[in-house]
């Protein structure tokens, strides 16, 4: 199927699209005001940061909804520059909109593990079904240490309206972390040592 990846990181949004046969058609990155560091000026010359404070904040609404109209214009324009149909569209969200957190467990089943880090998140989101994923971190005899990444549900469908807007129907919503460990993973099954992935961006690197 025809596939478009979109990825959003601290300055930017890049987008790759690959045909049903594996050829890339297309490959182009937009460069936008880093939100993560956008700062909100309140009375009393409080400074806030809109991933900080309350979403219901009048300050905070106007600065998501700025960077909602330049999300929707970006893909307005992905839309206008692909001539071909798009089957599925997958998103690669910014690692600012994902909460983490780390658990250290008795050692136990990933399954058993799961459960129980998620029935936590639950009662901290007070959400019923949180979005989360896990992966394990260091460990000893009796206990394991697991990394878990939650999307909160009312920044999923901010995303899904966005690019319902630009008649994308998104498919799959992702971390950048899962997504690396998913492109890596042919590799890392065959290195049985510690390794690293960086990636070198335009303003920042990352280390994995």
């Amino acid at each position: 199927m025809n596939a478009l990846i979109i990825d959003i990181r601290e300055t930017s949004l890049r987008a790759v699209f690959r045909n049903d046969s594996g050829v890339f058609e297309y490959a182009r990155t937009f460069e936008f005001e880093p939100l993560k560091d956008f700062q909100v000026k309140m009375p009393g010359n409080q400074q806030v940061s809109i991933h900080d404070a309350a979403s219901d904040n009048p300050y905070l609404i106007e600065c998501h909804n700025l960077w909602n109209l330049e999300l929707k214009e970006t893909l307005k324009k992905i839309r206008s520059e692909i001539s071909t149909s798009i089957d599925t569209t997958h998103l690669i969200i910014p690692p600012y909109e994902v909460i983490t957190a780390s658990h250290q467990l008795p050692r136990m089943p990933r399954q058993d593990a799961e459960k129980l880090i998620g029935r936590k998140i639950s009662a901290e989101c007070k959400e019923e079904s949180p979005p989360f994923s896990i992966i394990p971190g260091s460990s000893n005899q009796k206990t394991q240490n697991w990394h878990s990444f939650y999307i909160p549900a009312s920044t999923l469908k901010l995303y899904r309206k966005a690019f319902a807007f630009g008649k994308f129907r998104l498919n799959s919503i992702t971390t950048p972390v899962n997504a690396m460990i998913n492109a890596f993973q042919s590799v890392r099954d065959a290195i049985f040592t510690t390794h690293a992935v960086f990636e070198v961006r335009g303003g920042f690197v990352e280390a994995y």
